[in-house]
């Protein structure tokens, strides 16, 4: 096929343009950059125009964007969309009915959504890994080495953490609210806590304007600010906890004084640093963002495509693609952490038997070739 492929910077072009070409499709990039992806006539007419220039038989892009959407149906292809972004705030968009959507959502309850909202095509896809690139950037030498490593933001500027002026028994209940969901791991309460009283109550104190072309239910946006303070606290705790008696390296835009403890690395860029942290620290971190209700972020995946050891929280979806103890291992609190923190720790050689069996499942089950696959194969 020929395909038009949306740039808007995310990192993971070249191994997606990689994986196309090398299944034998013609890849023309466009990249014209708009700060809006809701409305925007000249870009849509902009890529429309690249479509019927360059014959290309579908668009496709790296997350929703109406625009692109709008696009293709000018231009009478199908838009394929691959979203890793969580919440994905463009799925509200009333342009998600249109007959060239083709969506592709890596956590299942959010494919749940973009059909109830009326998305005429959606398929649970997870996310993908380029090991072929990894393995070679890794040969080189590195003098990176970590006994556990966690690499993220603190999400510590969100919302709710800015908020001062609720009122005392509000602020109460929410924070009530966030004490509950810290106990279930795997189990969205706040979705059911959120009840329609409570939306109410919170819009009493919260004003946002609800963007016409983007209408983002209150719930949801209420729930997404709930999620990203549970997200920093959760982070921000369990982090602590294992600086306390391990060697901790942060990687992080976020304030690393919220994390005293932690031996403060700066940042690492997706492309050329973040591999070697993965690939050589003994433990690896995963803290999945709360939004991310089932589905497996990709920083998982990399950790495992780049043969590191992942230690994650309790992801329902990982656990059911993934063996635990074999090819990765959970934790289901801080305590859990801990005992498998010093238990891995002192067992190098099963440690290492697990980071493999990791890589080999992302090597045969988590390719993009693997992935694209299973992508193109609703068109048949």
């Amino acid at each position: 096929m020929k395909i038009l492929y949306y740039f808007w910077g995310e990192n993971t072009k070249d191994d997606m343009i990689n994986a196309l070409s090398s299944s034998g499709h013609e890849v023309t990039l466009i990249f014209a950059p708009g700060e809006n992806y809701l409305e925007n006539p000249k870009l849509e007419q902009t890529v429309a125009d690249a479509v019927r220039q360059n014959h290309c038989d579908i668009i496709f892009s790296f997350n929703y964007l109406p625009v692109i959407s709008q696009a293709a149906v000018r231009a009478a292809v199908p838009y394929f969309a691959w979203v890793y972004d969580c919440p994905h705030w463009t799925l509200y968009s009333p342009t998600i009915k249109n007959s060239c959507n083709y969506l592709f959502l890596f956590d299942r309850s959010m494919e749940d959504m973009a059909r109830s909202l009326g998305a005429p095509h959606t398929c649970h896809l997870p996310l993908a890994v380029n090991t072929d690139r990894l393995r070679q950037l890794l040969s080189a030498p590195s003098s990176c080495s970590h006994e556990i490593s966690f690499v993220g933001s603190l999400y510590e500027e969100n919302l709710f953490h800015q908020i001062r002026y609720l009122p005392d028994e509000l602020r109460g209940f929410l924070d009530g609210i966030l004490v509950s969901q810290k106990q279930f791991q795997g189990q969205d309460l706040l979705s059911e806590l959120m009840s329609p009283a409570l939306t109410s109550q919170l819009g009493d104190y919260l004003k946002y304007d609800q963007n016409p072309l983007c209408p983002i239910p209150p719930k949801q946006f209420f729930l997404s600010m709930l999620q990203k303070e549970l997200s920093s606290e959760e982070r921000i705790s369990y982090l602590n906890v294992l600086a306390e008696t391990h060697r901790v390296s942060l990687y992080t835009t976020s304030d690393a004084a919220l994390c005293p403890n932690t031996i403060y690395c700066g940042t690492a860029s997706y492309t050329q640093e973040m591999p070697f942290v993965f690939a050589h620290s003994k433990i690896n971190l995963n803290l999945t963002l709360r939004s991310i209700v089932s589905g497996i972020p990709l920083r998982a995946l990399d950790i495992m495509g780049c043969g590191g050891f992942l230690l994650s929280n309790y992801q329902p979806e990982l656990d059911m693609y993934f063996d635990a103890g074999a090819e990765y291992v959970y934790f289901v609190d801080e305590q859990d952490m801990l005992a498998k923190t010093d238990y891995y720790l002192s067992h190098p050689k099963e440690r290492n038997e697990i980071a493999q069996n990791g890589l080999k499942k992302i090597e045969t089950e988590f390719s993009y070739k693997h992935q694209l696959q299973k992508m193109f194969s609703v068109l048949s």
